[in-house]
């Protein structure tokens, strides 16, 4: 079979696509980077330097969940989320907590509720934590994969549209690992990492109610 043949790109394409990703400035940022600090390995310094502002550092690569147990020997989720990071991958977040024991179910019409027993109760707890370690085990943590732990709203999405079917789903500590994880990624405490994404939140609403996107300046004409 005939190899198929590849066009090369033309001048002006090239040049756009240099402009597009700032590609100038880039190799110059590098090269300066790599003078000031008297680098002896000049191509390992431009390599470091290029893969630290990868866009994919940052990405999701997997969250996974298991049961371990604190100092009083009561169980709790651990969720360990792992992001790309210059080229590798790197430990975003160990988020460590006490997942609720679902309420029992509802008695059959006609039927008095059965005696809630702690045994009953630690029942339900057991099958919850296996629930939740199955759910982010699978469906969901495939589903995060790939997903930039800095953009809060998509990860929270994410997680809304794989947990429907699951009501006791521990949502909120999934949430807030990912959240750590991004927050880790960005070097900052997770109290300031999702505080400054808060204020970009109501930065954008405001902007879009007072003066930007479909509704700047009213009706045309």
């Amino acid at each position: 079979m005939a190899p198929i043949a590849v066009s090369k790109p033309n001048a002006f394409w090239v040049q756009k696509w240099l402009k597009d990703h700032g590609i100038d400035t880039l190799l110059a940022d590098a090269v300066n980077k790599a003078v000031e600090g008297r680098s002896r390995d000049p191509a390992a310094s431009l390599s470091f330097y290029f893969q630290k502002r990868s866009k994919r550092n940052g990405e999701i690569k997997s969250m996974k969940a298991r049961t371990i147990y604190d100092p009083n020997m009561r169980p709790v989720l651990e969720i360990t989320t792992k992001c790309v990071f210059n080229g590798g991958e790197r430990l975003g977040s160990t988020a460590v907590g006490p997942v609720q024991v679902p309420p029992p179910p509802a008695p059959e019409e006609g039927e008095e509720p059965p005696e809630d027993t702690p045994e009953a109760q630690e029942e339900r707890l057991n099958a919850a934590y296996e629930a939740a370690i199955e759910l982010i085990n699978g469906e969901l943590g495939k589903a995060l994969v790939g997903q930039h732990a800095k953009k809060v709203l998509e990860v929270d999405d994410k997680i809304s549209l794989n947990t429907v079917l699951h009501e006791n789903a521990p949502k909120l500590m999934i949430s807030l690992a990912a959240a750590e994880a991004g927050a880790t990624l960005s070097e900052e405490p997770l109290h300031l990492f999702i505080s400054r994404f808060n204020k970009e939140m109501l930065d954008t609403a405001a902007g879009n109610v007072g003066g930007g996107g479909a509704v700047k300046g009213g009706a045309e004409g």
